[in-house]
Parts: structure tokens; sequence; C-alpha cells
């Protein structure tokens, strides 16, 4: 009796029935199986909403030549109602969207990304060491197969095709020489898979500190790079929020 006595309560207090039309409607339950539902514990939570940069995360800038750097970009939006986006201009153009993080040995991060146009291999999200002076850890693609960098180790590769959103978690743990560990979780759906890459002899030895994307640097001379839902995290990012 009791236990039928508390469901009733629970179903009350979910629900509210209106005497005109009889018409039923839950309160919304907040998905609480999903990493980023508050941002609460990361480095970085960046969904570019907004104009510019939206949590108050004010280090956000661009870099780049011949290319056209948008964080409001409205076209092909990954979440939400905006998106980040770099398209070159000409060829040999490079640019991203990028900010400093307070410096890791080992670093999670994750973000959604969509390629266009991409022809010939080319960086799509980083995590670099201070001052960009090296990528610890990167996915590149060349518009069909995707691979992951470890300093300047490459892994096999893996399918990573223009005009397809892909989740993209990162791991990284910096060497003392040939010892890197970079691990890559590529899916087109939220909830975060077995490792689809790794590479253990990586030869980054310096902190993370900065994150790059959409990041573009291919030789061609209209790919489009997209990304949102930056995350950054000093532990384990797993499923996403929607």
């Amino acid at each position: 009796m009791k236990k039928i006595l508390l469901l009733i309560c629970l179903l009350c207090l979910l629900a509210f029935s209106s005497n005109a039309g009889n018409v039923v409607t839950f309160f919304p339950v907040a998905d609480t199986a999903c990493a980023d539902e508050t941002c609460t514990g990361f480095l970085i939570c960046q969904n570019f909403e907004g104009t510019g940069y939206d949590n108050s995360e004010a280090g956000w800038s661009d870099a780049g030549e011949n290319t056209t750097r948008d964080a409001d970009y409205t076209g092909t939006v990954l979440r939400g109602s905006q998106s980040a986006s770099v398209v070159q201009t000409a060829f040999g153009g490079w640019g991203g969207i990028l900010t400093g993080f307070t410096p890791q040995t080992t670093v999670y991060a994750f973000a959604r990304v969509r390629t266009a146009g991409v022809g010939a291999i080319g960086a799509v999200f980083t995590i670099g060491d201070s001052g960009w002076v090296n990528d610890l850890v990167s996915i590149k693609s060349n518009g069909v197969s995707g691979y992951l960098y470890c300093g300047t180790v490459q892994s096999t590769s893996f399918t990573f095709t223009n005009d397809v959103t892909y989740y993209v978690w990162l791991d990284y743990t910096k060497g003392t020489g040939a010892n890197a560990v970079c691990v890559a979780y590529v899916s087109t759906t939220r909830t975060k898979p077995a490792a689809t890459v790794t590479v253990a002899n990586g030869n980054a030895t310096t902190d993370a500190e900065l994150v790059i994307t959409p990041l573009v640097g291919a030789d061609d001379s209209d790919s489009r790079i997209i990304a949102d839902q930056v995350l950054i995290k000093t532990s384990d990012i797993g499923t996403v929020c929607e």
C-alpha cells in the first residue's frame, strides 16, 4: 500500500491535468546521463551561442590568413542555433578558432565537427601547447579518411568523410620521448564508443594548454570545417548532451 501511495504522489508531482481540455503536461527532467548539462567541472565548455562566445569564456579568439573565421555561423549548424566555422578563401589558407586553458599533463577533449569540400589532408580538431608551438593530439582528414596524430606520429586510418557530423573525443597524456598516449573515439551519435584508434608511442612531450577547432589547414581553396560543443576536462568525458 505504501508503494502505491508513493507512486501516486510521484505522478502528481510530474503532471498537471487541465480541467478545460484534460491535457496532461509533464515538467521537464534534466538529462543527468550526459556530461555537460551545466558545464560544471570543465576547463572549457563552449557552445558558440549568442554573439561571439558563450559561458563567459573570454579567452577565445581566431587566427589565420586566406580564411573566413566565424563564431556565429548559422549555415549547417551542428547544435543549437549557431556553430563555429572556418572556410578557406584561397589555396594554402589556414585558420582556426582557439582558446587556452590551464596546462595539463593529461587532458580529455570533445567536439562535434563536420568537414565540407576537404580533399587534401588537413587538421580538423587539435590540442596544442603554449603558443601553439606544437600540435600534441590532432584529428586530420582528407575528406574520406581520418587520422589521429600524437605529436607527429600518425595512426592507421578510419572513416571520416565530408558532409557528416562526427562526435569526437580525444584523450592526451604527454610523454617523455616516444611514449605519449593519444586516443580518439569517433562516432555519429553523442554516446561515447569504444576507442576508434590509439597511438601509444607518440612523441608529444609538452603540457596541453590550447584547443583549436574548427581548424583549416588543408591545401584546398574551398574547404570548410564546422565545430560545436567544445569541451575540455581533466577527467573522462562520456556521453554528451543533445
